[in-house]
Parts: C-alpha cells; structure tokens; sequence
C-alpha cells in the first residue's frame, strides 16, 4: 500500500469517525490534548503535565463506555 493510499485511508476513517462517532468523552480528551501541544510549544510544561492528566480521565472514561471503546 502506497503513502498516499495509507494518508486517504487514515483521513476517511479520521472524517468517518469525527462525523459519526464522536461521543463527549472523545471530544472532551480530544480537546485537552490539543490544549497540551498548546501549551508544551510555550514551555509550560507544569500546564502541559495537567492537561494530559486530564485527557487522560477523559480517555479512561470513553475506553470504559461500550460504546466507544
């Protein structure tokens, strides 16, 4: 499989999931992990450190839903 068929095969399932799979637990880590890069890029690595904490609750929680697991 080429790079170019793995990036469309990868963003299909990426738009899939986003349209139709989104539960709040996925949103709410999706959203603390972004806020994490964020922050790392600035050196904040103690707001860094609480913000993957955080996502990680959120991720715990989604992989114990059956629904999202």
């Amino acid at each position: 499989m080429s790079l170019r068929n793995l990036g469309l095969a990868v963003g299909v399932i990426a738009i899939t999931s986003t349209a139709f799979g989104q539960k709040k637990n996925e949103t709410t880590a999706s959203m603390e992990r972004n806020a994490a890069v964020t922050s790392m890029q600035k050196g904040d690595m103690e707001s860094t450190k609480s913000k993957l904490l955080s996502a990680k609750k959120y991720v715990d929680m989604a992989a114990s839903h059956e629904d999202t697991k």
